[in-house]
Formats: structure tokens, sequence, C-alpha cells
């Protein structure tokens, strides 16, 4: 297990923040989630309101009172001693947990020790199920493999001006026992491997075939997330998106920047709540001013309205000559 080197973190703390932290009491914790389930292997992670050095606990029992035989814990694994003290100053936690039996339920407690006071925090036991089988197949036959598509994040700042250069990003999909993550560093460019998704029917990996809708979690620290949609392409095995972010707004207004499918076309793919069976239309702008119509008279007969910005309308530039757009959603009659 790597240990981060107090002195070092506190250092990198102005005076006024690591007093100020000082006076606090044990950290609060929250946003714990069990990700990238395989048969052997799970990551925890969740924040903390402070700065802290995580650690974890693996039960083999609901009442947390039996240790898991063979189980074993690192904190941020796989990451350079730079980005852990970022993640950790940032109150950002992960671990990942090993050695664990295939289709076997486990129960975690996640502990958070304050960097400023060593005062220490843990949350409830979290439940989670290990992955039936390492290698996926389609439930029907012939049973082939299924290769599901590495998705690329190009994640900016909280402005949208610069480099994202911590983090973690959290994916979920309908379906999907737990969801899958990856942690952001100072080159911005997260790659995440969809086929951790393990089905919650069958213990294997979840086939995308595309048209799913991703909810993604920017887990930025110290409590804050931004959460958005992404809409799975069809056909695409690398779909690449630049710093999707979700702009709330009276009148359903989105950022997100677009998506280049392997074809070379660059899209956006929008997705709207919506009355089932009413009519909209679709506005865009620059920068929330000026709004233009870009499409008239949608509907849907569910509760989702999915929308396709391709570049084909002459109303706005192709979506990879726009350095920022919002997208809202209005009614219409017809």
């Amino acid at each position: 297990m790597k240990n981060l080197t107090l002195a070092v973190v506190i250092r990198q703390l102005p005076l006024a923040i690591a007093t100020a932290l000082a006076a606090q009491a044990a950290p609060v914790l929250t946003d714990a989630v069990l990700t990238d389930v395989s048969p052997c292997a799970f990551k925890v992670l969740w924040h903390s309101n402070q700065s802290a050095a995580p650690s974890v606990q693996i039960f083999t029992d609901a009442a947390g009172t039996v240790p898991a035989a063979g189980a074993t814990a690192e904190i941020y694994a796989g990451l350079d001693d730079y980005t852990q003290v970022l993640l950790s100053d940032a109150g950002i936690m992960s671990v990942d947990v090993r050695g664990l039996a295939a289709n076997t339920v486990y129960h975690v407690r996640a502990t958070s020790t304050s960097l400023a006071n060593s005062s220490v925090a843990a949350t409830s036991l979290l439940s989670v199920r290990t992955a039936a089988a390492s290698l996926p197949f389609t439930a029907a036959s012939p049973f082939a493999a299924v290769v599901n598509p590495v998705l690329r994040f190009d994640c900016l700042s909280p402005d949208g001006r610069q480099s994202a250069e911590t983090g973690l990003l959290v994916a979920q999909v309908s379906g999907a026992r737990t969801p899958v993550s990856q942690a952001v560093t100072s080159d911005t460019t997260v790659y995440l491997e969809t086929a951790n998704l393990i089905s919650s029917t069958t213990g294997m990996t979840l086939p995308l075939l595309g048209n799913e809708t991703l909810t993604l979690k920017f887990y930025r620290g110290l409590g804050l997330i931004e959460t958005f949609n992404f809409f799975m392409p069809v056909g695409d095995h690398l779909a690449t998106v630049e710093d999707p972010r979700l702009t709330s707004s009276p009148l359903i207004a989105t950022e997100i920047r677009p998506v280049k499918g392997s074809d070379g076309v660059a899209r956006v793919f929008l997705e709207f709540p919506v009355t089932p069976g009413a009519y909209y239309n679709v506005e865009s702008s620059p920068a929330l001013g000026s709004w233009s119509e870009v499409e008239r008279g949608l509907r849907s007969t569910d509760a989702r309205l999915f929308w396709e910005d391709s570049g084909l309308r002459e109303v706005l530039p192709a979506p990879a000559d726009s350095a920022s757009r919002f997208y809202r959603l209005v009614p219409y009659t017809p």
C-alpha cells in the first residue's frame, strides 16, 4: 500500500488554508461508490470535505466483523506521486481492492484521515458482488465475444478555460451493476474502458451497442460533482468528447462539445427530459445570449428526447468549428 507523505501535502497548502483545516472536526465523507468491478477486484471512490488520506477495510459479512482473507488495498493505484498529492489535497479518495473471489459479495468501509488534525471519519458499509467471469460474451448464440468501446474525454477546469489538473470521472449506464471510473491527471485526457461495465443480471460484461446514455460524474474535489449525460453513437469503437458539462437553466440549456466518431465526423449528441407526446424546438447559442432555432417540431413518446447536431444545418457552423455552444429545448405548437 502506498502512503502519502504528510509533510509534503501540508507544505503545498497556503498557511491560512492549513490553519482553517486544522480547526475543523473530522472529515465529512460523501459520494462513496464502488466502481470497475471485475472477478477479482474493484475500486472504492469517495469525497472528503477536507484534505485527507484514504484507506479501506474489506469484510465478508454484512456486520463488518470478518476481514476478507487475501484482499489487498492500494491507494491511488497506478498514479504518480504528484497526482496522488493533488487528489489527496482535494479530498478525492481512491483505493483499489484486489485478491478477491469471483461472484462473491464483499462489504467495504471507507475511511479518511484528516491531514490537518489526524481526525478520522468512516462511511457506512458498502456492498458489492464481484463479476462472475472475466471473459465477456453475448447472451445469445453464437455467444460471440464482446469488445466494448473505449471512450476518451478531454476534461477542462470548471470555467472551461484551461485543462483540469486533477479529478475523477465516473460513468454509469442503465443495466450495469456498478460504474466505471478513471482518474483525471495533468494531461487532462481520460480513457474509460467500458468493458468493465458489468451486467446486473448476468454478472458479465454489459455490451454497449450504441444509443445508450451514460451518466457521467466528474469528481472535482471537496464534495463538488458535475453531472452530465453522454449519448453513445452507434458503431463507434472510439468516441471522443471534449469537456462535456451540464449547465443548469430554466430553459434546459446544455453545453457539450463535439463527439468525433470513428468516421471522423464531429457531432453533438444531446438528451433532454421532456413531456411524452409534446412538441419542442431546439435552439442554440454560442454564449447563452442570442438564440437561433436549429430544429423544429421534435417529439418523443417517452420522457427522453434525443437529438444530434451533425453540422448539416446552415444556421450554425459545424460542431468541430465551434469553440463553445449551448442548446435549449423550448415548447412548440404545430
